[in-house]
């Protein structure tokens, strides 16, 4: 029989876990308890783990009493690909031109990936990585931008760090993958592209 302590326990995992707000396991904690009560701490607590680790989603008391009593498949992990490692993230470099006489800079980003562990990222707040990709590329000083591909799903220390920082921190840091040497980039002009 799960006990009191095991329900509130498994209501503040969720409660952290999925942004609910901070009396929400208080106000729910009886329903929880009444739809929960005749199983083990121990199966109540793996259910909400499990689904912790599977699901975008809080569960209902419904869900966790259907995995603890096998009436449905647990919930699936999305599978990742070659290009984000199974983990749905696609890692990118933005290199820009020095705005108003500052030095060029590398911001690194992570976005989606177009698998289906990363098209499950991307239901919420995370873009897209083609479409976040495409909206760096529109920037007027955007010199390059290196993301993840299915043969090199981890950028090189070249194509995260600008060129200066990377002549600084060792010659041997340099990818033999990129093209020429690493010169210092001129940015583009304003008429170019035009």
């Amino acid at each position: 029989m799960a006990s009191k302590r095991a329900i509130s326990t498994a209501l503040s995992t969720i409660r952290a876990n999925y942004g609910k707000y901070p009396q929400w396991a208080d106000e729910v904690s009886e329903t929880w308890f009444d739809g929960l009560r005749q199983f083990a701490d121990r199966e109540v607590l793996d259910a909400v783990k499990y689904w912790r680790n599977a699901e975008a989603k809080a569960p209902t008391v419904a869900n966790i009493r259907n995995l603890v009593q096998g009436n449905s498949e647990p919930p699936q992990k999305p599978i990742g690909c070659r290009r984000c490692t199974g983990t749905g993230w696609v890692e990118i470099a933005h290199h820009t031109a020095g705005k108003k006489g500052q030095t060029s800079t590398v911001k690194t980003y992570v976005a989606g990936c177009d698998c289906p562990a990363g098209q499950r990222l991307c239901r919420g707040p995370v873009e897209e990585w083609e479409a976040f990709v495409d909206r760096l590329r529109g920037d007027p000083y955007t010199l390059r931008v290196y993301y993840s591909t299915p043969d090199h799903p981890f950028l090189s220390p070249a194509e995260r760090t600008d060129p200066e920082t990377l002549e600084r921190l060792s010659p041997a840091l340099v990818d033999k993958r990129l093209p020429g040497k690493w010169n210092r980039v001129k940015p583009k002009a304003a008429t170019d592209g035009l």
